[in-house]
């Protein structure tokens, strides 16, 4: 602590609206009359034009200051307003137990006397330039560390507090006060620790106030005892490696926030504001906050995460809180946000046909809007007779047993616990028209017999196609598709309309063909009928697939030899000379491929 270089003056006006006071005696370390307000920072000129400067060399040797006087002249004040009594010194009229800088070499000062031992004490009021402490600092009055001055305490330091007395009446009172307006620095180590304490043999909580910081503070191993708030912190402050203890409130408890329940919010409706809470640690407390869905926002001056979501989606939010020495705790919770709810609905049901006694397709239901599990119901006009049922997942099934129109009515409910609008109704209906006809009894299907059929067709010839047949069904419900095949599948050269039922065609292969006809009636029901065609060649007389010399004998047996003769067939006679013999089936045969076998 600097022990010359003094200030002294009378009613010197601090003009800082901050920290405005009227004080008798400032100390200022070595100031310079040469320079314009004494060589003070710009900071410092509230002091103005009205202090009055001296120097003090309080630790001179051999000067013991006894009693209230200051004794030699080297002892003495230097300065126009001061007298060598220091007790009347100026018109501030201050004891000499008043005065707010001193070092004095003897007992306490309320024993009224001084005496020459080792012990000493200490006192500064106002640190208006920059100041070193080192060594044992003792304190009977408040400290205030102004702005653009810097208060530097060196490590091992131990400053000490007079309990309970406060000679210059700052903010406490009753108790000493370390104030800075300006940059208090104290850096000690893990071996050199600065000590904040009571100066008493028997120190209690609350002997001093504490710190108070409004400026810039930074303590790094410091211990703090015996006061009543440890550090009040107002300003920006960087404290690191703190101890306090026997304080009244030493702040030393862990940082902690609250946990936040996770949250279920809707889109584009208002959450209900959600407060962080934090507490323990060094106040004041700064929040930071991630992962904030579009629409919602964090209050910094309510600590309040407030808003409206406009999307949905999960979001995962992190609040973390950081108190006046940087450390930090943080909660996390989940935002959810789901669409906002629409109004209770049902889609549109059509119509349907009905067959009395017979079951209905399924209808699926389809419900939308509310909050979900619905539950539903079904009712039908006339009630009697509809036959029909609702699942729980909205699928209408059933029977219908009388012939007549039903106005079917379907209601959903939605039974979720609460709907986000008290005006959305918690039901919604939608009816649709059911018409059942009568049940007709019908017979089996059947197809009537089919008489086998036999043709003859020429190898070279154009054959005329066959006479055709209408094929007959009954029962069934109509109307009736057919269908045609055959066994060969190839040569039987017939088809059947697949509407009417009519067969047509020319065979174009000789042999002998199964064709099957199959009827579906409306049902799907099917029925079959088969019949059988026998094709030949005109002139294979004896039926064997070729035209010989024997078809020569059956040809001439048949037909005659001679006009006028019975069986004679002139048709028969090819060559017109009215017998019928070998020239004729010379002509006939050679219309066939294998008539070279008469050759």
């Amino acid at each position: 602590m600097t022990k010359s270089g003094v200030v002294l003056s009378t009613n010197v006006e601090d003009t800082n609206s901050d920290v405005a006071q009227s004080y008798d005696l400032i100390l200022l370390p070595n100031p310079d009359p040469g320079q314009p307000n004494m060589g003070l920072s710009p900071e410092m000129s509230w002091l103005g034009t009205g202090a009055r400067w001296g120097t003090l060399e309080v630790d001179s040797p051999g000067s013991g200051l006894p009693n209230e006087r200051l004794q030699k002249t080297n002892d003495s004040p230097v300065g126009p307003f001061h007298k060598d009594i220091w007790g009347t010194s100026g018109a501030s009229g201050y004891s000499f137990f008043k005065v707010p800088y001193g070092e004095f070499i003897g007992d306490p000062p309320e024993q009224r006397r001084i005496s020459h031992n080792s012990k000493r004490w200490f006192q500064q009021f106002p640190i208006v330039q920059d100041v070193r402490w080192n060594g044992t600092i003792k304190l009977i009055g408040d400290i205030v560390v102004y702005p653009g001055a810097t208060l530097t305490i060196d490590a091992g330091t131990t400053i000490m507090a007079y309990p309970n007395r406060d000679i210059h009446d700052m903010e406490d009172a009753n108790r000493v006060d370390i104030i800075n307006y300006g940059r208090i620095i104290a850096n000690g180590t893990s071996e050199q620790q600065i000590v904040f304490r009571s100066d008493s043999s028997s120190p209690a909580s609350g002997n001093w106030y504490g710190i108070r910081n409004h400026g810039h503070l930074t303590m790094n191993h410091c211990i703090i005892r015996h006061s009543v708030v440890g550090v009040d912190l107002h300003g920006t402050q960087t404290l690191t490696n703190m101890t306090l203890s026997n304080n009244n409130r030493n702040n030393t408890t862990p940082l902690t926030i609250t946990a936040i329940e996770d949250v279920t919010a809707t889109q584009n409706g208002a959450i209900t504001d959600i407060t962080v809470s934090a507490s323990g640690g060094w106040a004041p407390y700064t929040y930071s906050i991630s992962d904030l869905p579009s629409g919602i926002v964090f209050d910094q001056e309510k600590v309040l995460i407030t808003g409206t979501p406009t999307a949905t989606g999960e979001s995962d939010i992190t609040v973390t809180v950081r108190d006046a020495v940087n450390d930090e705790a943080s909660t996390t919770f989940n935002l959810s946000v789901t669409a906002a709810i629409q109004p209770l609905s049902i889609a549109p049901i059509a119509d349907i046909t009905a067959t009395q006694n017979m079951r209905i397709d399924s209808i699926q239901v389809k419900a939308s809007g509310g909050q979900g599990g619905y539950a539903y119901s079904i009712k039908s006009d006339p009630e009697a007779g509809a036959g029909l049922s609702i699942s729980d997942s909205g699928l209408i099934t059933g029977t219908p047993t009388a012939s007549k129109n039903f106005k079917v009515t379907v209601t959903v409910e939605d039974r979720h616990d609460a709907l986000v609008d008290a005006a959305f109704s918690t039901t919604a209906s939608r009816s649709f028209t059911m018409r059942v006809r009568p049940r007709v009894t019908v017979s089996a299907l059947t197809v009537s017999e089919i008489n086998d059929i036999s043709v003859k067709i020429s190898a070279v010839q154009t054959n005329d196609p066959i006479t055709p047949i209408q094929v007959s069904a009954s029962g069934g419900q109509t109307p009736y598709a057919y269908s045609l095949s055959s066994t060969p599948a190839t040569g039987s050269g017939l088809s059947i309309n697949s509407s009417s039922g009519r067969i047509t065609g020319t065979p174009t292969k000789a042999g002998t063909f199964t064709l099957t006809v199959k009827v579906t009636d409306n049902a799907m029901k099917t029925a079959t009928e088969s019949f059988s065609m026998a094709v030949s060649l005109i002139g294979d007389f004896n039926g064997d697939g070729v035209v010989n010399l024997s078809d020569h004998s059956l040809f001439v047996a048949v037909y005659g030899l001679s006009e006028g003769d019975d069986g004679f067939n002139a048709e028969m006679d090819l060559n017109g000379d009215g017998t019928i013999n070998t020239a004729d089936f010379l002509i006939f045969v050679s219309h066939f491929p294998n008539a070279d076998q008469f050759f």
